[in-house]
């Protein structure tokens, strides 16, 4: 009996210590997915409070009581400036003209759009020219007489 004792407790130390390693493996497995998990929440978190906080930022306007149109004016009818300044003055007039409204003003693109702005590229006096993938660029916007007021 005593050569087979040694021998059963031996086959089981080995086959203790592999389902030690395999539970090992395993719970090093789950504690890599937790904090990725955690990782990927707290990312996905940042965004979203950085989100909140910009659309609780006063932006210098009360966008609640502002409406907004786009026109796209056709070329055939309005082929010059002078034609499209007359359409909107008059367009603002009559704007204007509504009961209840206290304001009215026109710009050629919106606050925070970026879009229809007017792109323009520049240099600084006394710089060397410098490629355009380098060049300095701005965007210019015109606005109607009291658009400051009516935003």
């Amino acid at each position: 009996m005593s050569p087979t004792k040694p021998d059963s407790l031996g086959s089981g130390t080995r086959a203790t210590n592999a389902g030690f390693r395999k539970l090992s493996l395993r719970s090093l497995l789950v504690a890599m997915q937790i904090a990725l998990s955690v990782i990927l929440l707290v990312g996905a978190g940042l965004p979203a409070q950085s989100l909140l906080r910009l659309l609780n930022t006063s932006m210098g306007f009360r966008a609640d009581h502002l409406l907004t149109a786009r026109f796209k004016l056709p070329s055939r009818r309005f082929p010059d400036n002078v034609h499209r300044s007359a359409f909107f003055d008059a367009l603002i007039n009559q704007v204007e003209a509504i009961p209840g409204l206290t304001e009215a003003s026109g710009a050629m693109c919106l606050p925070l759009t970026g879009k229809d702005c007017w792109p323009s590229v520049f240099r600084i006096e006394g710089q060397p020219p410098r490629r355009p993938a380098d060049m300095f660029h701005s965007h210019f916007n015109a606005v109607e007489p009291g658009y400051w007021r009516t935003m």
